[in-house]
C-alpha cells in the first residue's frame, strides 16, 4: 500500500461529482467514531461495501477515477480502491480545503450517519434472525 509520505506529494482534487460525494461520504464515517456509532469493525465494514458499491471491486475498472488508478495501482499493487488510500486523501484533501467546502462536509457527514445507523440495524437484525 502507498505510503503516508506519498500522500503528503500528492495534489488531490476530486474531478467528479460522484467522486467528491463519495469522498466526503468517507470522511463522514471516519468522522463519526466521534459520536459513537458502531464499533470500528463496523464503520470499515459499511465504509468498504460502500466504496465497492460506488466504483465496484475492480481496481482497473473505469469508473474508478484515473487518479487513483494512476498514483495507487502498480504491477505490485492494485491499491485504488483501497480504503484507506480513499480515507487518507479524503481526510488530507477535507483538512486542507474545510472552509472552502465545510457544507459539504456538513452533508457528507450527515448522510453517512444516516446510512451507518441503517447499515447497523440491518446487521443486528440479521444477527438476532439467523436461519439455519
Amino acid at each position: 500500500m502507498a505510503s503516508m509520505q506519498q500522500h503528503k506529494e500528492i495534489s488531490y482534487a476530486p474531478q467528479t461529482t460522484f467522486e467528491k460525494e463519495t469522498l466526503f461520504h468517507l470522511v463522514g464515517v471516519t468522522t463519526l467514531r466521534n459520536e459513537g456509532i458502531g464499533t470500528t469493525e463496523q464503520r470499515v465494514t459499511y465504509a468498504e461495501q460502500y466504496l465497492f458499491q460506488r466504483y465496484g471491486n475492480d481496481p482497473l475498472h473505469k469508473k474508478v477515477p484515473s487518479f487513483f488508478k494512476e498514483k495507487f495501482n502498480s504491477a505490485e499493487y492494485k491499491d485504488a480502491l483501497d480504503l484507506d488510500v480513499w480515507m487518507t486523501l479524503g481526510l488530507y484533501y477535507v483538512s486542507r480545503y474545510k472552509h472552502k467546502h465545510k457544507k459539504d462536509v456538513k452533508n457528507g457527514v450527515h448522510k453517512a450517519r444516516k446510512k451507518l445507523k441503517k447499515f447497523i440495524k440491518f446487521i443486528k437484525f440479521s444477527e438476532d434472525y439467523k436461519f439455519d
